[in-house]
């Protein structure tokens, strides 16, 4: 394949057999006149050995010496090897419609004045939670210049860079590093198209409290699966009715990023998906772990101003990070300081991937309790998981108000 019409680049970064659906996604595409370069950010797993059944001239390997902790390098590496006309961006964990490229060629290629063309993107919140965003479907001149849209969504004709500049290092940024990419297109003139179909399936692992310590890619293959359905197309436009009810359509606005530092949102985004993480330490005596502020996804709300505790959020199983280890069992307190009907009646404790027997009883110092016996994992931080069934309050999906968490070792047994 000498002149392909489109370069899709799909930078990764030790994602292994879970980029299979993804790629997968790609290579069924009606529009078949490409080339697939995945790019790797210096990975260290089987990456590799799971492109190799598929490696071929059409498909592409390169893996960056050493790990650079962003999208940026690997899209501009990706970009540099590039042989097509346009460029096409794949998150290493979304799925696009088998229409996807098709629909991005004719309204790019009948735009003669247009370098970018975007698709309607359907973001998906956590399992089980409902949640549907949807961006993407642009209408109005100043549409690029006000709404994210993700990557995966974006395809542009590779000679735009010379206008507009390659991508750049999160270190020197204030924008995500894909906001700023489309962000400088617009500013530099570079004209925008939309196709006004939705095509792609985003995963946003922003979304996904520490996704990168537990990978899976069952959300993926479930949509391959939706896409061969005879249905398919109904649920599509059921999931935009959805976000259009619940106020989540085109509502990715670009904040105002003057406030924040170079390169702070890349911090940020690295310690929701629980790729840095706090030091691990062990655990030698009784201990306490307050409530703070971060960020965690759609796990937890924000803690609301002199509150002790954090109400959960869409995700109906909210992951708690413990960074202690220890040789014994350990015994572990929750104060729940809400708890909404449904998830009193079936709450339930997972810790490390374990379900774990758990008490739950009142205490009127806070509500309620959880208490429960469980193991932490010796040699790396260990990920409780709860399960608490979502009840909508006040327009919000909420089911426990999580306060203080104590924990301590088990005396050993004589």
């Amino acid at each position: 394949m000498t002149h392909p019409k489109v370069s899709i680049v799909t930078a990764t970064w030790n994602r292994g057999k879970h980029l299979v659906p993804t790629l997968k996604s790609a290579l069924q595409q009606d529009f078949q006149d490409f080339e697939i370069i995945v790019v790797g950010d210096g990975c260290t797993d089987d990456t590799e050995q799971v492109l190799q059944p598929y490696l071929s001239d059409r498909l592409r390997w390169i893996n960056l010496p050493h790990n650079t902790g962003s999208q940026a390098f690997p899209n501009n590496a990706g970009i540099a090897a590039a042989r097509g006309e346009y460029i096409a961006y794949l998150g290493h964990d979304d799925i696009w419609d088998k229409s996807h490229l098709n629909h991005l060629n004719v309204a790019l290629h009948g735009n003669g004045a247009a370098d970018f063309c975007v698709s309607g993107c359907i973001s998906y919140g956590p399992l089980d939670s409902n949640f549907y965003r949807v961006t993407g479907f642009f209408e109005r001149p100043d549409d690029p210049f006000v709404h994210f849209v993700p990557p995966s969504a974006i395809m542009h004709r590779r000679s735009a860079v010379k206008t507009s500049g390659m991508w750049r290092s999160p270190h020197r940024v204030r924008p995500p590093v894909d906001a700023d990419f489309c962000l400088r297109a617009a500013h530099a003139g570079c004209g925008f198209v939309a196709t006004g179909k939705a095509t792609v399936h985003k995963f946003p692992a922003g979304f996904r409290y520490l996704s990168y310590m537990r990978q899976a890619s069952t959300e993926q293959a479930e949509i391959l699966r939706q896409m061969t359905y005879p249905g398919y197309q109904d649920q599509i436009a059921r999931r935009l009715a959805a976000a259009r009810a619940s106020g989540q359509f085109m509502v990715s606005k670009h904040p105002d990023y003057a406030a924040v530092p170079p390169g702070e949102l890349m911090k940020r985004t690295r310690m929701v998906r629980g790729i840095e993480l706090p030091d691990l330490t062990a655990l030698t005596g009784a201990a306490v772990i307050s409530q703070s502020d971060e960020n965690r996804g759609f796990d937890w709300l924000q803690r609301e101003p002199g509150k002790p505790y954090r109400w959960s959020g869409p995700n109906p199983r909210p992951k708690i990070l413990i960074s202690h280890t220890a040789p014994g069992p350990v015994e572990f307190t929750l104060d729940l300081h809400a708890m909404l009907k449904d998830a009193k009646e079936r709450f339930a404790v997972k810790i490390n991937d374990q379900n774990v027997a758990v008490t739950v009883r009142p205490e009127p110092r806070v509500g309620h309790v959880a208490t429960f016996v469980a193991h932490l994992l010796p040699d790396r931080h260990s990920v409780i998981e709860l399960y608490a069934p979502l009840t909508t309050t006040n327009g919000k999906p909420r089911a426990i108000a999580l306060g203080d968490i104590r924990l301590g070792p088990l005396p050993p047994r004589h």
